[in-house]
């Protein structure tokens, strides 16, 4: 296909989601037990039985979703995860080059969409040295969703519209498959699957 508009994901597609992985889950699992007042086994299981698990597996679904969906103080997540975020543990030498997001972005309307916070998001592009005007817009749980809580597939909804384009001629590109490609399938788009950020240059010689 030849897209109309491109939507990346970021964590684990443009960076090595395996350096800060471990750090986030703990994260998740400090911020549940604060907010439900449970231990540290039961705030694990809910995200195992809700699909945020300690590894990364291809069915992995985002602990922000979970967040919103059970109605926890959104702010106070977002503000945690920024306060104990540590950017440096990024491996630079794995990410995606800055060159390689420009070429996308020569190809048609090119739009963040990442379930982390807009300070994070622009934390991790500075870091890893990629351009943040090289997508035209950034969409994230903390920005341009009207005060929704998030969920992807809403997010590409409110995409879509923004910039009048069909989901059928949008493609998103992500590194698991129940985030960032079953949303868009869902709405009749198409989607792409990498397994690490080498790969994302794979799929821009096939586009």
């Amino acid at each position: 296909m030849k897209p109309k508009l491109i939507i990346l994901d970021l964590d684990g597609t443009l960076y090595n989601l395996e350096d800060v992985h471990g750090a986030n889950y703990a994260l998740q699992v400090q911020f549940l037990q604060h907010q439900l007042e449970m231990s540290d086994s039961e705030a694990i299981s809910m995200l195992e039985e809700n699909g945020v698990y300690p590894i990364i597996t291809d069915h992995s679904k985002s602990a922000t979703e979970l967040f919103a969906r059970l109605g926890l103080d959104m702010n106070e997540w977002i503000h945690y995860r920024e306060a104990n975020f540590d950017v440096t543990k990024i491996d630079k030498s794995k990410a995606v080059p800055n060159s390689t997001i420009k070429e996308f972005a020569e190809i048609c309307p090119l739009v963040l969409l990442s379930s982390n916070s807009y300070e994070n998001i622009l934390k991790i592009l500075d870091y890893i040295e990629i351009d943040s005007k090289l997508f035209k817009a950034i969409y994230c749980s903390d920005n341009t969703l009207l005060n929704e809580p998030f969920n992807k597939e809403r997010a590409i909804q409110i995409i879509s519209h923004d910039f009048k384009v069909d989901y059928c001629n949008m493609l998103s590109i992500g590194d698991r498959y129940q985030t960032d490609v079953a949303p868009i399938e869902e709405l009749g788009g198409n989607g792409i699957v990498i397994n690490h950020p080498t790969q994302l240059p794979l799929v821009l010689d096939e586009l």
